[in-house]
């Protein structure tokens, strides 16, 4: 499973890349204005773009045509923008006018019907938003697996996203979705180690530290 970072401050993306994360960066209109106080914009998300993975940013255009027209600014910036659009009527139409030139997320998905909808305008990738699907359907995980076997029979890429407890990951997993896109709160969660690891792992330390053969030349450090 790929774990995605949803988030647009490069400090915290480069504290994930230590630990082998992420896959790929999905950000948001209010990810941008709290993590992006630059006024050049364009700059800072070149700068994101640097990591080498899939960036997702998003559109704020209402319009349809006003809709293409920033995500061409946009898909201009650098080859690994996405272009994360909402599945409004306005958006599946721009969706449907970008395919095979510019790829596209279709995102804000909470119902099987609009991700059906936005494959067959062309996505290459989709964005389900995870806590509210399972809370319309009282924790029954069925319609994010349904969504996950129909994206895969069409190649699309499908992206769990608006994880709001870090309880949810697990029926997204479950209902098999191949990646997850975790804000920095829910990430530091993922992240953490369980307390029986870090309590075995001391034990085994302190042991290590008491014994002689912590002096041996091939571990003494």
């Amino acid at each position: 499973m790929e774990i995605w970072a949803d988030s647009a401050d490069k400090t915290y993306i480069s504290t994930l890349v230590k630990l082998g994360l992420p896959q790929g960066i999905t950000t948001n209109p209010l990810s941008i204005i709290k993590e992006m106080p630059s006024p050049q914009l364009g700059n800072s998300l070149k700068e994101l773009a640097t990591f080498n993975i899939p960036l997702a940013v998003q559109v704020t255009a209402p319009a349809a045509d006003l809709i293409i027209t920033q995500s061409e600014r946009l898909a201009a910036l650098h080859p690994n923008i996405i272009i994360k659009i909402p599945v409004t009527i306005e958006g599946l139409v721009a969706i449907n006018h970008l395919k095979n030139r510019i790829p596209t997320m279709a995102t804000a998905i909470y119902t099987l019907p609009q991700l059906i909808l936005a494959i067959n305008g062309g996505v290459k990738y989709a964005n389900c938003y995870v806590s509210g699907i399972l809370l319309k359907n009282n924790n029954d995980n069925s319609e994010l697996r349904l969504m996950a076997e129909i994206a895969a029979k069409n190649n699309v890429m499908l992206i769990g996203g608006g994880v709001e407890h870090i309880s949810h990951i697990m029926p997204a997993v479950a209902a098999g979705l191949p990646a997850l896109t975790l804000n920095p709160s829910i990430m530091d969660k993922f992240v953490k180690p369980h307390p029986f690891t870090t309590e075995w792992n001391n034990k085994l330390l302190d042991a290590w530290e008491e014994s002689p053969h912590k002096e041996d030349p091939l571990f003494k450090v």
